[in-house]
């Protein structure tokens, strides 16, 4: 076994240790785990991330307390502690170390996170399960490990797309289901796999009936709200919550609803450290985009794959172009980034 199973192998060993803990004293534990977290992490940005950890739970009657507290009682511990440590540690130390090098090499930001569009409404130009298989393998040595997956069209996905999941256990997958549907199978196959949290967009007609079917199951996921600025102004406010307050989730992640709406991050990061909302709130370009600058000490770059095969590229600060000419299809990704 490699150093880095090996130490993947104790992150599991202190997890569950900490979880078997959380029922006796949860508060106790729950500080003793990002104190130590905070003393043994490695990466490059981890030390800031439980820093913020501890302020937060400073405070005694802080709802993350309980927000843990639920989130343990309903989700599945193994999908909980593979999802954390794909993402925790192979992606933000292991694999954000080959990131810091290629990037330097290169003399360009690289994402930590590459998005992929996936329509289940396949036809001849779109891009398959297949090509996102292969599109991993072609990032992987560049340091890219999290991918967030959206979803489009009506109907049930097809078991290809799970299929990439298995086929990449160390990788983490934000699965964002937009009006699409998963089977009961399918949802058992995610928590079984366990490197996949899944994104449901609390605006879905079936949205409720979702979450509460996937909090009994113990499947690991999320809402997530598509803004717009009168919610922004909603949000300033803190008045937004009211309308999600049936959702039994306990994260919220919101996208902008268009490029042409204010970015709320800079107000979601306030509203987090208030530590008074009924979720824990990401903002997910701002958020992507701050991990990004942390692992790399550059401005960060998003870049997307559309459901065709081009390729997207865009800033916090800046509206998404297409490259020109170049398809996942038919060039290397390596060749993708050397053309930014």
């Amino acid at each position: 076994m490699d150093a880095t199973k090996i130490t993947a192998t104790m992150i599991d060993t202190a997890v569950s240790r900490g979880i078997k803990e959380l029922e006796d004293d949860p508060k106790r534990t729950i500080r003793k785990m990002a104190d130590l977290g905070r003393q043994f992490s490695t990466g490059h940005f981890q030390p800031t991330l439980f820093e913020i950890f501890q302020q937060l739970l400073e405070n005694e009657d802080s709802p993350y307390y309980d927000f843990l507290q639920y989130f343990l009682r309903h989700t599945d511990k193994d999908n909980l502690k593979k999802f954390g440590i794909n993402i925790g540690y192979y992606s933000w130390t292991h694999y954000a170390r080959i990131l810091r090098t290629a990037s330097d090499e290169k003399k360009r930001s690289i994402p930590w996170i590459l998005d992929i569009h996936y329509s289940i409404c396949q036809n001849n130009s779109s891009i398959n399960a297949e090509d996102i298989r292969n599109l991993i393998s072609d990032v992987n040595h560049l340091g890219i490990n999290t991918f967030s997956i959206f979803l489009s069209g009506k109907g049930i996905v097809d078991n290809s797309l799970f299929s990439v999941f298995e086929a990449f256990p160390e990788s983490a997958f934000f699965l964002f289901t937009e009006d699409a549907q998963l089977t009961i199978s399918q949802q058992a196959l995610l928590k079984k796999t366990g490197n996949v949290i899944l994104l449901v967009n609390c605006s879905g007609e079936d949205a409720l009936a979702t979450c509460s079917a996937l909090n009994s199951s113990g499947n690991l996921y999320s809402i997530y709200f598509k803004y717009n600025d009168t919610d922004v102004k909603s949000l300033e406010q803190r008045s937004f919550y009211d309308a999600l307050s049936a959702f039994p989730a306990n994260m919220l992640y919101l996208l902008r609803e268009n490029e042409n709406v204010t970015c709320a991050g800079e107000l979601v990061k306030n509203i987090r450290m208030e530590a008074k909302a009924p979720y824990f709130i990401w903002e997910c370009e701002y958020d992507k985009a701050a991990i990004g600058e942390f692992l790399l000490e550059k401005p960060a770059v998003f870049l997307t794959v559309l459901a065709n095969g081009n390729i997207q590229i865009s800033t916090l600060d800046s509206k998404p172009r297409i490259l020109p000419g170049l398809n996942i299809k038919n060039t290397g990704f390596e060749n993708i980034i050397d053309s930014l």
